[in-house]
């Protein structure tokens, strides 16, 4: 069986096939894994054979609710929590419309506003 980084190629065939009718799919690598664009926007991760869409404050509590834990990795020094990305619960994968329904979702989660730098003042 090919890999991608952590991810195996037929896990990454399955996820295209079920996002399929979710609009335009492109993969690359990421972060040892996978990234999906779905019509361009950066909507979901594959870490380790495990499926992650991007979730805002009005998605994010659908995914608790099912259990679902946010994406993570640890460095040398700590643990990092990517609270924007929660993994899909599993019988979502075998349901295509409902996945692309979540998929749709993911497309059009709101990224966080950036804090404003301060900017230093010229001497």
């Amino acid at each position: 069986m090919r890999t991608v980084g952590s991810v195996s190629q037929e896990f990454v065939d399955f996820v295209v096939e079920q996002l399929e009718p979710a609009g335009s799919i492109l993969c690359s690598r990421l972060f040892g894994g996978v990234g999906i664009k779905i019509d361009g926007i950066q909507s979901a991760l594959i870490i380790g054979n495990t499926l992650y869409f991007r979730v805002d404050n009005d998605s994010r509590p659908d995914y608790v609710a099912r259990g679902s834990e946010p994406f993570n990795y640890t460095t040398r020094q700590r643990k990092v929590v990517v609270e924007s990305y929660y993994g899909v619960p599993e019988e979502w994968l075998e349901d295509s419309e409902n996945l692309c329904h979540w998929a749709a979702r993911a497309r059009a989660a709101k990224r966080p506003k950036a804090t404003p730098r301060k900017r230093k003042k010229a001497s």
